[in-house]
């Protein structure tokens, strides 16, 4: 597979960053070939099988934060719903961050003054609930992060002209999004259907926790039409399972350490 990064986030220098594309593809799945697309990604960053931590998706709004004892691949299969999370966060180096896509939106988060980071997993239920938001407070909590030292960056997603949905997500979205934002967030379609723009959903919602515009940044990736990368609705569409992922990841660089 091909391997692409946040390059506003590397320059930093403070931390490393992926987002996979097709290829080997990464399965949530529990066995050997599942663990090989992991492997894979590990090596490019010259990484073992315990230097790699998840997030356990359930398109929910729960975010904690994470050390290395968090780490390594068997921690994937978590059963315990103490474990769920869409987010993590951590202020430790030397391991990967990780959440899996195939249409939602990645989100990679860096404190370069604290030196932190977080990893999110929001599909449109985690976006409606703010789960970005929650995983800055959680570093603010956590880490002593401040809402306008934080970095941002959005992953390949679905985008807004490709993300078509029913009316009946713009309910769950009105609880903290105001009429004026909901007719940013939703356009009409002819046919009685919207497209749904999620990444500025996200944005707005930093945003007003104190986030600075002009330090959220976007790959400009498309799941759906980009044609590289995994989408579960291309893939539905083209009758196929539907069941792979990218994977994204972030990981804080040992001072003076470098290169990884």
């Amino acid at each position: 597979m091909d391997y692409y990064c946040i390059k506003e986030f590397d320059a930093t220098g403070i931390v490393k960053t992926v987002f996979t594309s097709k290829g080997r593809g990464c399965w949530l799945s529990n066995t050997e070939e599942g663990h090989a697309g992991y492997r894979e990604v590990l090596s490019h960053f010259n990484l073992s099988e315990n230097d790699i931590a998840s997030t356990f998706q359930r398109h929910s709004d729960c975010v904690r934060a994470v050390t290395r004892k968090d780490a390594g691949i068997n921690t994937f299969w978590r059963s315990d719903p103490i474990e769920v999370a869409d987010g993590i966060v951590t202020n430790e180096t030397g391991f990967l961050l990780t959440s899996m896509e195939s249409d939602c939106t990645p989100v990679y988060i860096l404190d370069p003054v604290q030196r932190a980071v977080g990893m999110v997993h929001s599909g449109w239920r985690g976006t409606a609930s703010l789960i970005s938001v929650r995983a800055v407070e959680l570093m603010r909590r956590e880490y002593g992060s401040r809402p306008e030292d934080i970095m941002i960056a959005f992953g390949p997603c679905i985008c807004k002209d490709c993300y078509e949905v029913g009316g009946d997500l713009i309910a769950p979205f009105s609880v903290h999004f105001s009429q004026d934002e909901l007719r940013r967030l939703f356009a009409p379609k002819d046919n009685g259907k919207y497209t749904l723009d999620v990444k500025e959903a996200i944005r707005l919602s930093l945003t007003e926790a104190g986030v600075q515009d002009e330090r959220i940044f976007d790959c400009g990736c498309c799941t759906y039409h980009d044609g590289i990368f995994y989408s579960h609705r291309r893939q539905l569409k083209d009758g196929e399972s539907g069941a792979d992922h990218m994977l994204t990841g972030i990981m804080l660089i040992e001072q003076g350490r470098g290169k990884v």
